[in-house]
């Protein structure tokens, strides 16, 4: 998955499944093992960068500060 979002990010979704698994140092049958097709891949993609960027603004969320401190979490994060 971290190959995937290097590469996407680097190339955006015209990269190709092909570059993919060698920059994971996998074989290339095995992107299509987990994947059913490209559509599923940038999908998962998408969750995922979207499920890290939710547990960095929440989990270490400062719900007992003001909201001045609240909001500058959000910010930073």
């Amino acid at each position: 998955m971290q190959a995937a979002i290097q590469k996407i990010a680097q190339e955006g979704v015209s990269a190709s499944t092909a570059s993919i698994p060698k920059a994971a140092k996998v074989d290339e049958g095995s992107l299509f093992r987990y994947f059913a097709d490209k559509d599923t891949l940038l999908n998962e993609v998408y969750l995922a960068i979207k499920s890290d960027m939710k547990r960095s603004l929440t989990e270490p969320f400062p719900t007992k500060s003001s909201l001045k401190k609240r909001a500058e979490h959000l910010w930073n994060g």
